[in-house]
């Protein structure tokens, strides 16, 4: 990133969060031109400030689950302008789903003030940012498919491995078919592979498996998903 001061448009639900906001970016080659409580008034904010911000920082920590597609893909998304976005929580799952819909940042609020100022500053050199412990989960989602080959004769594949998570979760077929965006016989037909490559007769025997032999449970499946074919830094 340059020395010139680059722009950031606020989106937060929260008057008081955007004040906050601004107030830690005083002083930063940050400079926040104009702020809206939800994605839909982003045009408008656009057009009063007449120039596309570097940055959307936006607020999804109060944004459910179904919504969250919706929300991330409002803003513009003209070359100029990178949409950032801040979750309560790490959660992978939402992550995943951020990652996918274009979204060039994904940070927490547990971040620093100068851990926020430096990471959007590495997605205008365009990195994609992601909060430090996805790193952590790469590494586990990583041992404990080694395990779990390990464990098999036949050996698992990313798809096994994917529905033994889910399995520990108690996750039914239709719930993971919804996860995994595919069909329920789909999932029958990956779940009945497993069992037969672990040589157990039934799911919850799979999820005892699963567990003894190292697999993560579903969540840490997304991360993944993130990273495969992604270019990603790590925020602090």
């Amino acid at each position: 990133m340059t020395s010139a001061t680059a722009t950031i448009l606020l989106v937060d639900a929260s008057r008081l969060h955007r004040h906050i906001l601004r107030l830690l970016l005083q002083g930063t080659p940050l400079s926040v031109i104009g702020e809206c409580g939800n994605p839909a008034e982003v045009g408008n904010r656009i057009a009063e400030a007449g120039l596309v911000p570097d940055i959307i920082l936006m607020d999804i920590s109060a944004v459910a689950d179904d919504d969250l597609i919706r929300f991330v893909t409002m803003p513009p998304t003209t070359p100029a302008s990178h949409p950032v976005v801040l979750d309560a929580v790490l959660c992978p799952r939402r992550l995943a789903t951020a990652f996918n819909a274009g979204v060039r940042g994904y940070l927490v609020k547990e971040i620093s003030p100068a851990a926020l100022v430096q990471s959007l500053e590495l997605v205008l050199t365009g990195e994609r940012v992601f909060p430090t412990e996805l790193a952590h989960l790469l590494v586990k989602r990583t041992q404990a498919g080694s395990a779990a080959a390990a464990a098999s004769p036949e050996g698992l594949g990313d798809d096994d491995t994917v529905i033994l998570g889910h399995l520990m979760n108690g996750h039914s077929n239709k719930e993971i078919a919804k996860s995994l965006r595919t069909s329920e016989s789909h999932v029958k037909v990956i779940l009945k592979r497993v069992l037969r490559k672990i040589n157990v007769t039934n799911r919850t025997q799979a999820a005892i498996w699963a567990k003894r032999n190292g697999v993560l449970s579903e969540q840490y499946s997304h991360a993944d998903e993130i990273a495969d074919g992604m270019g990603l830094a790590r925020s602090s």
